[in-house]
């Protein structure tokens, strides 16, 4: 019985010292069922996007990386990609949003352009470009939570 005590004592001692969630302070941005699965499925896409970038950059497919940057992270994408949902969102949303699709627009420059390069100085271009994306997506997802 003493044992148990002990064993209950330091279970409860352990769960006092481990803090709590944290509050989720990102800015809550409500939208209906519909605009929350389509922006859901379009940061999906995104995702998607940039996975495929990098596997066709591995490759050293740099022609096909720019082809997929281009139809599905940069720009001239907002045209296929939720740009319905602008209207529901703080005009911070959308800015971080439109930086994204700047970034993405870059890294086809940037892929375009770094296979003139030496091999080592090209590598540090697309990492540098993709970098850039990754932390605007990161810089959005840090600000803003959907509800």
């Amino acid at each position: 019985m003493a044992k148990i005590r002990v064993m209950l004592f330091g279970v409860f001692a352990f769960l006092l010292l481990v803090p709590g969630a944290e509050a989720d302070d990102r800015e809550l941005i409500s939208l209906s069922p519909e605009l929350q699965g389509a922006l859901l499925s379009n940061m999906r896409d995104h995702l998607n996007a940039l996975h495929t970038v990098i596997g066709l950059l591995a490759k050293g497919e740099n022609e096909g990386a720019a082809q997929v940057a281009d139809e599905r992270l940069g720009m001239s994408s907002m045209a296929h990609h939720g740009h319905h949902i602008g209207k529901h969102v703080p005009a911070s949303y959308r800015a971080m949003g439109t930086r994204m699709h700047q970034a993405g627009s870059s890294l086809i420059t940037v892929v375009q352009d770094a296979s003139m390069e030496e091999p080592d100085v090209e590598a540090q271009m697309i990492f540098g470009a993709l970098e850039e994306l990754v932390e605007s997506c990161d810089a959005c997802h840090l600000s803003f939570r959907i509800k």
